[in-house]
């Protein structure tokens, strides 16, 4: 198995390593089984438009759901 981990430097920059790991049948404990490899980022995804005409503001969510509740 290998998990993709991030790092972030001081100065706003990110890199990415591939970690190969093994885990125990439990999934309790894991054991990294070779050094870690760089890899690309993660791209981002295209947001579709939203089918909804009515939009809350970011970050008030008793006016998203004061607005929820009305509809």
């Amino acid at each position: 198995m290998t998990v993709t981990v991030a790092a972030q430097y001081a100065d706003g920059r990110q890199r990415y390593g591939a970690v190969p790991v093994a885990a125990d049948r439990a999934g309790a404990s894991f054991t990294v089984t070779d050094a870690p490899a760089v890899v690309a980022g993660p791209v981002q995804a295209e947001v579709p438009k939203s089918p909804y005409g009515v939009r809350a503001p970011e970050g008030d969510l008793s006016s998203a759901v004061g607005k929820f509740l009305a509809a």
